[in-house]
């Protein structure tokens, strides 16, 4: 049993997955910027006002 834990502990990570999991995180932080941004135009620029 300590064999295959140790051996799946010192497995490289793949680069396509750490991409995969760095473009997630990036599209996340993307999203967050673009929707402050959108809030920011409407309400200042715009003049939308909710209640």
């Amino acid at each position: 049993m300590d064999n295959k834990i140790s051996s799946v502990i010192n497995k490289k990570v793949p680069l396509k997955t750490k991409i995969g999991f760095g473009a997630y995180q990036v599209s996340m932080i993307t999203d967050l910027m673009i929707t402050g941004w959108q809030m920011y135009y409407f309400t200042t620029f715009i003049g939308v006002v909710t209640f």
